[in-house]
């Protein structure tokens, strides 16, 4: 199975798609089209009971699945390591602190406080999941409020966290912007997030078109999701409708 420090090693862009909806069935209708990594929303979206399932439909497809926990709680990272995840995403991470949490809750010692009772992946790999918990576990930290930019780069310099994703829909809300606008202020962020994930030799990602990932490689961005498939799902079948209309006319 596709394994996302690996992707993010290899130094070519990481194209992936967000998931909303609870359905396995859909994640395994996308097998073959060559996506690198699906962002498994449980924040909003997947109930915590779901997420194994979500995981399992990611491993038949090849597909790598980083699994956003609800909540910078250690309890929700190292479930969904127990679960046979290899890459958590935490949101609204606001300070060096909280991030340093995360890392504990994440890794085994010494590195972290993580404890190796998790079922699956000893199942699946036997002792040597440790070791390869070591290697493969990546850990990335949203930064998405006023308060997360203003101590980035002491986030930024955690150990153990691997990539920074900027979350510009909820710094706009944290900078009092609507969210359908992109002022100079989240540019401005957009870059920043980048240059500093670069000197602290971390790994940068953001949502953006696939028009932008020149610009955005350019600014230190190794790592993509398109659209969310909320979206994709709506447009599809609206521009479907439109042009069923167009000949039923």
């Amino acid at each position: 199975m596709k394994r996302f420090k690996e992707l993010l090693e290899s130094g070519r862009p990481v194209l992936g798609t967000s998931i909303l909806y609870e359905s396995p069935a859909m994640i395994e209708s996308l097998a073959g089209q060559g996506w690198d990594w699906f962002w498994l929303d449980g924040q909003h979206a997947l109930r915590q009971h779901t997420w194994l399932e979500h995981i399992r439909a990611c491993e038949r497809i090849d597909v790598a699945p980083v699994l956003r926990v609800p909540s910078s709680d250690g309890h929700f990272i190292s479930h969904a390591l127990d679960l046979g995840a290899w890459d958590v995403m935490v949101p609204m991470v606001e300070s060096a602190q909280q991030a340093r949490e995360a890392v504990r809750a994440a890794h085994f010692p010494p590195l972290g406080s993580r404890s190796a009772a998790g079922k699956r992946p000893i199942a699946l790999h036997g002792l040597e999941y440790l070791e390869m918990a070591a290697r493969w576990t990546t850990l990335s930290v949203q930064i998405e409020t006023c308060a997360g930019m203003e101590h980035l780069d002491e986030i930024a310099a955690v150990p153990g966290v691997d990539a920074l994703l900027i979350g510009t829909g909820d710094l706009r809300l944290s900078m009092g912007i609507p969210l359908k606008e992109t002022p100079e202020e989240i540019e401005d962020a957009i870059q920043r997030v980048g240059r500093v994930a670069r000197s602290n030799g971390k790994y940068a990602g953001l949502i953006c078109t696939p028009e932008e990932i020149p610009l955005r490689r350019e600014q230190g961005y190794s790592f993509f999701t398109m659209s969310i498939s909320v979206a994709l799902i709506s447009d599809t079948m609206s521009q479907l409708l439109k042009k069923a209309k167009s000949f039923a006319e």
